[in-house]
């Protein structure tokens, strides 16, 4: 089994992400906690944490962003984003 969870699960959250950090801290303790309880059936359970993606999303994010830890969000996963 593999769940796709978020940077957000795996590494904590910014100012405005309560409801999707909630879900993506969600998915990576249920992969966890079904790892566990599946393992005596040979069955793995992992969870994928994607980091950010180009997306108008994103741009449009980094275009409001004012505050440095936006900045510092969008400059910590390696993009460069042209505005």
């Amino acid at each position: 089994m593999v769940n796709i969870g978020s940077l957000v699960g795996a590494g904590g959250p910014n100012r405005g992400q309560a409801s999707y950090a909630t879900s993506k801290v969600a998915i990576a303790s249920i992969t966890t906690v079904m790892a566990m309880e599946l393992a005596d059936h040979d069955i793995r359970c992992n969870v994928i944490h994607p980091g950010a993606i180009d997306t108008p999303i994103l741009a449009a994010f980094a275009d409001e962003s004012e505050d440095e830890s936006s900045e510092r969000t969008i400059d910590g996963v390696g993009l460069q984003i042209d505005t």
